[in-house]
């Protein structure tokens, strides 16, 4: 039977944050999230590395935007080479990505997902209780199952920048197809060189009779 919440490692990576293995017997936030998620929570919606939902309870809409925080400069160079594997066309990730590398990632360091501390939260109806933030984290789980590729995108909104190799040493010569024919066999400006050419070779080309 699959799980309604975790059905992927990059769920359960989500859901091991929420269900800390140290919590001591059930908590009702976590009991009541869950029916929250399963009724509540609407129009869940991803955009860099914010989250944003409705919950709807007793009447009220509260809107609640939740902020993810990125990887470090260390973990990004370290995503960068585990994902290369991943990258589809043209050159974003594959939506489907495996389970397996789920567990590469965070053995190599970078957590897929953060402590519930490390969010910042905000609701539209004032402060934000935290059970209505654990629905909107379930309620997450289960998208990052159907989507796993989230995940990653949570952690690193520039992904192209994550994913693209490093930009190659620009040289200094000029590629002849830069090079207009016409100024190239005129006489170089007094006291100047031509684009492209050493000015110590004398100017390179014949002159024009």
């Amino acid at each position: 039977m699959t799980a309604e919440f975790g059905s992927t490692a990059w769920g359960r990576a989500w859901l091991r944050r929420l269900e800390p293995v140290t919590s001591a017997g059930p908590d009702p936030d976590r009991v009541r999230a869950r029916g929250l998620a399963r009724r509540a929570v609407r129009d869940l919606r991803i955009r860099d590395n914010q989250v944003s939902a409705v919950l709807s309870e007793r009447g009220r809409d509260h809107a609640i935007t939740l902020t993810v925080p990125a990887w470090s400069p260390d973990e990004v160079r370290t995503a960068r080479r585990r994902l290369r594997s991943s990258v589809g066309p043209p050159g974003g990730l594959h939506e489907d990505l495996p389970d397996d590398l789920a567990a590469e990632l965070e053995t190599a360091g970078p957590r897929i997902a953060p402590d519930l501390g490390e969010l910042t939260a905000t609701s539209s109806t004032g402060p934000l209780r935290r059970a209505h933030l654990l629905a909107v984290c379930y309620a997450l789980v289960q998208r990052v199952d159907e989507e796993p590729a989230l995940a990653v995108r949570l952690r690193t909104p520039a992904i192209q920048d994550v994913l693209a190799p490093p930009a190659p040493a620009r040289s200094s010569m000029v590629p002849l197809a830069e090079l207009d024919p016409h100024d190239f066999y005129d006489p170089p400006p007094p006291g100047g060189s031509r684009p492209g050419l050493d000015s110590r070779s004398g100017g390179g080309g014949p002159r024009a009779r």
